[in-house]
């Protein structure tokens, strides 16, 4: 609940924010007409009953003193302002934004998903599949490119009230408010063409970028703690059954991919895949990453 205290600090930020030289130049007028006006005003109120002409040359010196000392002053105290704000928010944004990919650091990020509202909602982990492979084939400055492209594609589906966050390396989240399981499905589906589309070349090199998705609709009384190990798990589970697919948790032990039906054998730890043509089921090893 939000206290009478926090309500004062908040408007007080606000007030103090200056976010333009215009608002610099607007503020310091205001600043000099009302130390004017409070001149102006106690002045003429002491010397009113005096003769009229030392009412007037007492106005005239009330009027000018805060002329020629308030706008340089209310210009420098204000511009100085502006700087800080500047300077608070370059810092806010080096906290907050990735330096390589622009979305929200990993402290930012699940910051923001502990005070977003979980009912209806839905967390995704992705990973890029093979990243480290880009790295030792094609060096890093690709790796880094690909992971840009990658947030690019990420972003190119998500809407404005989607929180996207990197938790580290090529590993990513992406926490969507009021959607269930349904809509998972449709989501994943979407980065998995968005990132295969966008990452079929990346710097000029054939890379054929994709991505693993876990997703992990909330429950009530889950931790997003709950949250990331169980949708991290179900990324395992992309991952051990071919890369390039989004597992959803809770849906079925079984789900539909590009190729064939997958299945998860938790108690094995296995997935296999047996092929739309029919064709046998192959194990895959639950070690891969």
């Amino acid at each position: 609940m939000t206290t009478l205290t926090q309500v004062l600090q908040e408007r007080a930020q606000r007030l103090l924010r200056i976010d333009s030289f215009h608002q610099v130049v607007l503020y310091a007028s205001y600043v000099t007409a009302l130390a004017l006006l409070s001149s102006v005003i106690v002045v003429g109120f002491a010397t009113f009953w005096t003769h009229w002409k030392v009412f007037l040359i007492s106005i005239s010196i009330a009027a000018a003193i805060p002329l020629l000392i308030a706008p340089p002053l209310a210009l420098l105290v204000l511009y100085s302002l502006w700087q800080i704000t500047k300077m608070i928010d370059q810092i806010n944004d080096f906290i907050r934004y990735d330096a390589l990919t622009g979305v929200l650091t990993r402290g930012y990020f699940l910051d923001m998903i502990e005070r977003a509202s979980h009912r209806g909602s839905i967390f995704f982990m992705l990973d890029v599949d093979h990243f480290k492979k880009i790295n030792d084939d094609y060096g890093h400055d690709v790796g880094d490119e690909a992971l840009k492209v990658f947030t690019a594609a990420v972003k190119s589906v998500a809407q404005d009230d989607w929180i996207i966050g990197r938790l580290g390396g090529e590993e990513f989240g992406l926490f969507v408010p009021g959607a269930g399981r349904g809509a998972a499905a449709t989501i994943g589906a979407r980065i998995c063409t968005a990132v295969r589309t966008k990452g079929e070349y990346v710097a000029g090199k054939r890379i054929g970028l994709t991505v693993s998705i876990g997703c992990c609709a909330y429950v009530a009384g889950r931790s997003v703690d709950e949250l990331m190990k169980t949708a991290d798990m179900r990324l395992y589970d992309a991952k051990r059954s071919g890369r390039d697919r989004y597992v959803i948790d809770g849906l079925s032990n079984e789900w539909t991919c590009e190729g064939g039906l997958v299945s998860i054998d938790p108690s094995r730890n296995t997935a296999s895949l047996t092929s739309a043509w029919g064709e046998s089921r192959r194990q895959a090893p639950a070690t891969v990453r």
